[in-house]
């Protein structure tokens, strides 16, 4: 990956009915910033070849990277991005927005009850169905960044997500459920 660029992580299926890289791929080239590196990583699927034409089209070989790595490698993956981007309509959880908030990583996203659910305040929300929103957020990158509390979504995350914390709740509900 490039030292020079800002590195935009979006991690999800390499598509774009799901995870609308289409979308992503169309705002970095309509961004002002010159310095956008787009890092995919997530499975391949049959709109994966299409995504990857855009991207060469759009961005040029030498500003993108689509991989399909393991769980494992997640926090290494992580640890090279310097802002993560979901433009995702709806999650059925949203997994990845949890790990962005523990690595210490702005998250980018669209504002739907979901992610507010799971993130409260800590992401940086658009309207991510609208053209040139992403677009606008990208080119004041720098301002977000510079306003991110990485401590404050890492505490939130472990507060509400880590299994210590989780683990009575779901407890309650089973009995809940079950043990009536």
């Amino acid at each position: 990956l490039p030292t020079d660029k800002l590195i935009i992580l979006s991690v999800g299926v390499l598509n774009a009915s799901e995870k609308r890289f289409d979308y992503l791929i169309s705002e970095m080239k309509c961004s002002v910033c010159s310095n956008l590196f787009l890092f995919g990583v997530g499975d391949f699927d049959d709109e994966t070849s299409s995504i990857i034409e855009q991207a060469e089209r759009q961005l040029g070989n030498q500003n993108f990277k689509f991989l399909s790595l393991s769980s494992d490698e997640m926090p290494e993956v992580y640890a090279c991005a310097d802002v993560i981007c979901q433009p995702s309509m709806g999650e059925g959880f949203g997994k990845v927005y949890v790990e962005a908030l523990l690595s210490g990583i702005p998250l980018i996203c669209h504002d739907f009850t979901v992610s507010r659910e799971v993130l409260e305040n800590n992401a940086i929300y658009g309207d991510l169905s609208k053209q040139g929103e992403l677009a606008y957020l990208l080119n004041n990158m720098e301002g977000l960044i510079s306003n991110h509390n990485i401590d404050e979504g890492r505490n939130f995350a472990i507060s509400k997500y880590e299994w210590d914390n989780l683990k009575e709740k779901y407890l309650d509900m089973f009995k809940y459920f079950y043990l009536k």
